[in-house]
């Protein structure tokens, strides 16, 4: 037992040591994503649904380990008996908490809230546009350095409708993208 101890206390610390370099920084982080899903089945409308997701997102550090920013998605989809694809909109804002950082990148939680006009309602048919739509989210994902201030950010996010609607089901994207973090002053000396 002390051996298993001694090694998480070793994990821990090693963490703490690489954080220092992102986590003492206040920043700026710039990020977009894409995300593309299809079913193969065809719907009770005899369409294939598909749905294109391009979120692009500005946030900042308010502390060490928490940030805040706000978020666009744009989607394209299929809708009722459409092959063509559909706009819809989603504005919002959110919070991330990285409970794991090291010098290659983080680990992080995050939560949202999001107005838009995307009803993936009711649950026998295919999402269309209804104006005045609040979401609420939840995921989590991994941002890897690959150069400098670049970094390759992969998630998912589940999106859920406030609002009471019968029938509403969730809508779970996965996040390929890539955040540009702008660094400035040093605002913690010691972890």
């Amino acid at each position: 037992m002390k051996q298993i101890i001694v090694f998480t206390f070793i994990f821990i610390q090693s963490f703490k040591l690489d954080a220092q370099s992102y986590l003492n920084k206040r920043n700026i982080q710039f990020g977009t994503s894409l995300t593309y899903t299809k079913d193969t089945e065809r719907t009770a409308y005899n369409v294939r649904e598909q749905q294109y997701m391009w979120s692009f997102n500005v946030a900042t550090s308010v502390t060490k380990r928490v940030q805040f920013g706000i978020e666009n998605i744009v989607l394209f989809h299929t809708e009722y008996q459409e092959e063509n694809l559909v706009r819809s909109n989603m504005f919002g804002i959110f919070g991330q908490y990285v409970p794991i950082a090291t010098s290659k990148g983080n680990f992080y939680l995050e939560l949202s809230t999001h107005y838009g006009n995307l009803c993936t309602c009711p649950a026998e048919s295919m999402p269309f546009r209804q104006e005045g739509i609040w979401y609420y989210g939840a995921g989590f994902g991994l941002n890897y350095k690959i150069y400098k201030n670049l970094f390759l950010d992969l998630g998912f996010n589940n999106y859920q409708i406030f609002n009471k609607i019968s029938g509403k089901y969730n809508n779970t994207r996965y996040v390929v993208g890539l955040n540009y973090i702008l660094n400035f002053k040093e605002t913690v000396k010691s972890f």
